[in-house]
């Protein structure tokens, strides 16, 4: 049996790629799709982000983001989470929405 070498994607080729509908994410260099979030996941984010806004405003620690947002992690992963945090003074590295 012969197994094929895949090619993987690197992020800045994926930043390359053109906008997408569908929610796309790089994964140990393979993109993957994901299906639009349903109404009751998306009730949740809202929750969850106007609650931890809210703290994090109150004690000026940083602040929330919600998707999309592109996380760039390492040179082959790129993740798009429903909610983001970063503390005040932290440089994550990251690439905001082609």
């Amino acid at each position: 049996m012969v197994v094929a070498d895949v090619e993987l994607m690197t992020a800045r080729e994926f930043a390359r790629l053109p906008m997408h509908a569908q929610p796309m994410q790089l994964i140990g260099g393979v993109v993957v799709e994901s299906p639009s979030s349903t109404p009751r996941h998306q009730a949740i984010v809202l929750r969850l982000a106007r609650t931890f806004g809210d703290a994090a405003d109150a004690k000026q620690s940083g602040r929330w983001y919600v998707a999309p947002l592109d996380l760039r992690v390492s040179a082959y992963d790129v993740y798009q989470p429903d909610l983001c945090f970063f503390l005040t003074g932290e440089h994550p590295i990251r690439m905001w929405r082609r």
